[in-house]
């Protein structure tokens, strides 16, 4: 499977001349978020101030998924500081002032999830008033302290987005899922005081654990580290997170970007296939060419992203799975899979869809163990519960199925689908 990828690079490379091109647009989108960041108001540190004590934990490089040009030189890549960056009542004051925008119905558009709530610290007056006002410099010189391969000095830095995160219990907003940032540097500090919640923290894939610190500490990691906002049992937890860029952008963060334009491109496929269903099938012709043109430029992109990281992210193997697998190819998708699965076999989304392919493929067992790799990694996998649920039934493996059903999550089970399968148990049982 590396060696036909390799070959699919080395074909397009030579094909044209999209790296280049692709290089300068990215470069132009970094240069533009710069420019935005300043207009959306937020300021450049003026000067480094001290930084408070940090220590690191270590994961490998290669879960970053940079390649050979990694910006980062160590593996040292998560640090949490053991005093606070921002004192009690600035930690209220930022917390009060989203409060008070969310109770009157703010919400940012920037996670795109509905497990929390968060409002952009952009449209907080007295928030990034303060953090220009010198707050900001406190985590800049943090970074450049804990980064420097990748921060020349504390002033380079810009906020690329900021939130402040509201995770309720009581409400059923108790996470984030596993997800990359699309920055460098993500900084997170704690609102709440940790006797506030129960559960929650910052969860890292490749460490295995959640890290919960208390109120005002920072941890700084890099935004290619996959992680979560680990799930919360009760109480409130306020966040707030930082994302981080450079003034100048180094090649190992193409990756990312190469990534994100793919995503855009399918995005756009999709949107115009639903508008062309929309409108019926007048001018369906020119419709199926700019859909062509969209998948190439996904394709395109998802190349060159390989291509930059050296083949060594397991995220852009899922995509390319999953663009195979959308367009039925499924022996296709399920190599892409298993080449991510070799980068990293803790995604459950990816084990997830790997069981999907392999089940079309007619290996049933294999599927199973897949999905049951998926909720070892994520026992609120509802999608990998069910497709193994549903495959423990249709093969009459009734205890089996009862044990499964048994050892997911309550919230979990309010799934229409494992109810479904419960309720399917039920009257087999009772027959």
């Amino acid at each position: 499977m590396m060696l036909l990828v390799t070959q699919l690079v080395l074909t397009h490379r030579a094909a044209s001349s999209s790296l280049a091109r692709g290089l300068a647009a990215n470069m132009a989108d970094h240069h533009d978020e710069m420019t935005t960041s300043a207009e959306l108001g937020f300021e450049r540190a003026r000067s480094a101030v001290p930084a408070v004590a940090c220590t690191a934990r270590c994961m490998a490089r290669s879960a970053l998924g940079m390649g050979a040009h990694c910006t980062f030189d160590s593996d040292e890549l998560v640090w949490e500081t053991s005093s606070p960056v921002f004192t009690a009542s600035e930690c209220r004051a930022v917390r009060d002032e989203a409060a008070a925008l969310i109770a009157g119905g703010a919400q940012s558009t920037f996670t795109m999830t509905d497990t929390n709530r968060d409002v952009a610290v952009h449209e907080m007056a007295s928030t990034l008033a303060w953090l220009n006002g010198g707050a900001f410099a406190r985590l800049t010189s943090l970074a450049a302290s804990c980064f420097p391969s990748a921060v020349d000095d504390a002033t380079s830095l810009w906020v690329y987005r900021g939130l402040v995160i509201n995770y309720d219990a009581a409400a059923g907003l108790t996470h984030q899922p596993i997800h990359r940032d699309g920055a460098l540097i993500s900084a997170v500090v704690p609102l709440s005081a940790r006797s506030e919640y129960e559960g929650g923290g910052t969860y890292i894939e490749a460490l295995g654990e959640s890290i919960t610190l208390e109120q005002g500490c920072a941890l700084l990691h890099p935004s290619a580290v996959r992680h979560a906002g680990h799930r919360i049992t009760g109480g409130e937890r306020w966040v707030l997170v930082l994302f981080l860029n450079s003034v100048e952008m180094r090649y190992g963060e193409h990756g990312r970007r190469f990534r994100a334009r793919a995503q855009e491109a399918f995005a756009e496929a999709q949107e115009e296939g639903e508008e062309g269903y929309e409108e019926g099938e007048e001018g369906e012709e020119d419709e199926d060419e700019d859909e062509d043109e969209d998948e190439d430029e996904e394709l395109s992109c998802l190349l060159l992203a390989l291509e930059v990281t050296s083949e060594s992210d397991h995220e852009i193997f899922y995509d390319l799975g999953a663009r195979s697998h959308e367009l039925g190819d499924t022996a296709a998708a399920l190599g892409y899979y298993e080449a991510a699965c070799a980068l990293n076999g803790r995604d459950a989304l990816l084990l997830g869809n790997m069981g999907v392919a392999l089940l079309e493929l007619g290996r049933p067992r294999e599927a199973l163990r897949c999905y049951r790799r998926a909720l070892a990694e994520d026992a609120h996998d509802v999608n990998a519960r069910f497709n193994a649920g549903e495959l423990l039934l249709s093969n009459g493996r009734l205890r089996a199925l009862a044990a499964l059903l048994a050892a997911a999550p309550e919230d979990a089970m309010r799934d229409e689908g494992l109810r479904y399968l419960d309720d399917e148990l039920r009257i087999l049982r009772e027959e």
